[in-house]
């Protein structure tokens, strides 16, 4: 997936912050993967339901969990979803991006605030 069409997919009127931060992180060209393999929705809202209780434990500032659990439980069972990966340097956050199988719809967006040397 090229760069452009990422930036497209993450929504530019998003009242999302994660997705606007994400967004303006890759016009600014942070660095990005988007992976071909697919995870089952219901995996990863389970997955990063458990993420988000553990930042939140450390302390660390993240973006979206919430609503992307919602949307991602609220997605058939095995729903197959493929996860993008940006590395945004200000602010310093890494973001997952949850994309349809085809990669033409994101379901949510998380960030969590990077530390030194990540």
């Amino acid at each position: 997936m090229d760069r452009e069409r990422l930036i497209e997919l993450l929504d530019l009127d998003s009242p999302d912050l994660a997705v606007a931060t994400c967004r303006r992180g890759l016009v600014d060209g942070a660095e990005f993967a988007v992976y071909e393999e697919t995870v089952p929705a219901h995996n990863l809202a389970s997955t990063y339901a458990r993420r988000a209780r553990s930042i939140a434990k450390l302390g660390l500032d993240s973006l979206g969990f919430p609503a992307s659990v919602e949307r991602l439980s609220g997605l058939p069972e095995g729903t197959p979803l493929r996860l993008g990966h940006i590395a945004v340097d200000d602010p310093p956050y890494s973001f997952i991006v949850f994309l349809d199988k085809r990669a033409t719809e994101v379901f949510g967006c998380v960030g969590v605030t990077r530390t030194e040397g990540e």
